[in-house]
């Protein structure tokens, strides 16, 4: 006995099919903030390759510590700064954080 011809037995279904080498989408910013921050972020990362190590790291002395390690801080404290900025100007409008919703509900006593 043969089995029924059926379209859903003999092809396979066009959803459930994946391509074997979808590479992820790349997310790109839609705002001004977006894209100063990815700016911001690409400087940082150009500040701490090898080339601006190798200007940086002379034999001279800042406040008693080599330039290298004044360089690190400098590059530490501005990820920290570009953070904090990215922060403040990405923060979600009209409350459509989950998180300040939850705390909020903990604060007055209900729930979220």
């Amino acid at each position: 006995m043969a089995a029924p011809d059926t379209p859903s037995s003999s092809q396979p279904d066009a959803r459930a099919v994946e391509t074997p080498c979808s590479l992820p989408r790349l997310v790109v910013p839609s705002t001004w903030r977006g894209w100063s921050l990815l700016v911001i972020f690409l400087l940082l990362v150009v500040m701490g390759i090898w080339p601006v190590i190798g200007w940086i790291n002379q034999q001279t002395l800042l406040w008693g510590m080599p330039s290298l390690i004044i360089w690190s801080y400098l590059i530490i404290f501005a990820c920290s700064g570009a953070m904090l900025l990215g922060n403040c100007l990405l923060r979600r409008r009209h409350g459509a954080d989950p998180l300040s919703k939850a705390s909020a509900g903990e604060r007055d006593g209900g729930t979220a």
